[in-house]
């Protein structure tokens, strides 16, 4: 999309269409990523409690605490 020659308020109309569809993308659905992190973060630890878990799965379970704590954090700025 070219936008140099045009007026800054014809440029924000022509970006405000893509801008909203980025942003109901990436954050609209903020409650069913947290949703979905806090789910499978659970699960791992409800195994954690029958069975020994390996290296892979504690690895697994710090890069869910990591994105669950990233999306609540988007979710409270927003």
């Amino acid at each position: 999309m070219q936008l140099s020659g045009f007026p800054l308020q014809k440029k924000l109309k022509l970006i405000k269409g893509p801008l909203r569809e980025w942003n109901r993308n990436i954050f609209g659905h903020i409650d069913n990523k947290i949703s979905s992190y806090q789910m499978a973060l659970s699960m791992l630890e409800k195994e954690a409690q029958s069975r020994t878990l390996e290296e892979n799965d504690w690895l697994r379970m710090d890069a869910l605490r990591t994105q669950l704590w990233l999306w609540m954090a988007r979710k409270m700025r927003y």
